[in-house]
């Protein structure tokens, strides 16, 4: 009789902790992508003014200066570009830990968790080509290959578009790759490896 009674008492103080779980992971989550998204806003105008004020107005003077503002913006692009992949895989690991709350808090057999704002997305994954991520990999390669332009601009002047195609290809390549097989780690974290795994299969 006293197990019966305390099995309520139980149960909502789970319930209770669950929750907040699930204030913790939301509102990390929005931090993490409040911050991803300022940060993304900046780069465009930081890559176009660059590039306005060094190429697009060189001197003698400032033309010496290439070489060393190009390589020093080339590595904190590149800084900033570890930091958005890791802020990405710490976004897919915060959809896959919400979702299952979402099933918990409205328990196994219910539907409605599926209708919660990580399950939407753990559930659909990513669209192959449109996507934050997408964007976020596309800006950052453009960023880092404009500064290679820059840092080789007065050697080989228009030729420098070249090797900065080549960097900006090498580098999506990259972090496609990275973003790819985090997204299986998640997968294979939360529900064992799966051809079909919804995060995976949008990847």
């Amino acid at each position: 009789m006293t197990q019966s009674l305390d099995k309520p008492d139980q149960d909502e103080t789970r319930r209770n902790a669950l929750e907040v779980m699930y204030q913790q992971v939301a509102a990390q989550h929005d931090k993490i992508d409040d911050f991803r998204s300022k940060l993304l806003a900046a780069l465009p105008a930081i890559a176009g003014l660059s590039f306005f004020f060094g190429p697009g107005k060189s001197t003698d003077l400032n033309s010496e200066l290439f070489p060393i503002i190009g390589i020093l913006g080339a590595f904190v692009s590149i800084g900033m570009l570890v930091h958005e992949i890791r802020g990405i895989i710490e976004c897919y690991m915060l959809w896959a830990v919400g979702s299952e709350l979402e099933l918990r808090l409205t328990n196994a057999q219910n539907d409605d968790a599926r209708y919660g704002p990580f399950s939407i997305k753990y559930r659909m994954g990513l669209y192959p080509w449109v996507g934050r991520e997408t964007a976020a990999i596309i800006i950052y390669s453009v960023t880092i290959a404009v500064w290679t332009c820059i840092a080789i601009w007065p050697a080989i002047k228009l030729w420098s578009i070249l090797p900065a195609a080549a960097v900006f290809i090498v580098v999506a390549s990259i972090s496609n790759g990275c973003l790819a097989r985090n997204r299986c780690k998640v997968a294979d974290y939360m529900q064992g490896a799966s051809a079909y795994s919804p995060i995976v299969a949008g990847a």
